[in-house]
């Protein structure tokens, strides 16, 4: 499971979007977002209970995600 937590990808943010983090996601952001949120719930649903809460939390923005979201998903 290290493995595959280890390589999942981050999405790019560049700078000048991050400055914004209340801005809303942009449609290559969003599917970016969804991605990578899927893939993190999956290692939560496979018992990597250190991501579940954090991964949780995120997805209940899943309406409106921000940069800062996108950005906490990257962590």
């Amino acid at each position: 499971m290290t493995n595959y937590l280890q390589g999942i990808k981050t999405v790019s943010i560049t700078k000048s979007r991050r400055t914004n983090r209340t801005s809303p996601l942009d449609t290559r952001e969003y599917a970016q977002y969804r991605s990578l949120l899927g893939q993190l719930q999956w290692a939560a649903r496979m018992g990597v209970f250190e991501v579940a809460a954090a991964t949780m939390a995120l997805g209940l923005q899943m309406g409106k995600p921000t940069v800062e979201a996108l950005c906490m998903a990257n962590t």
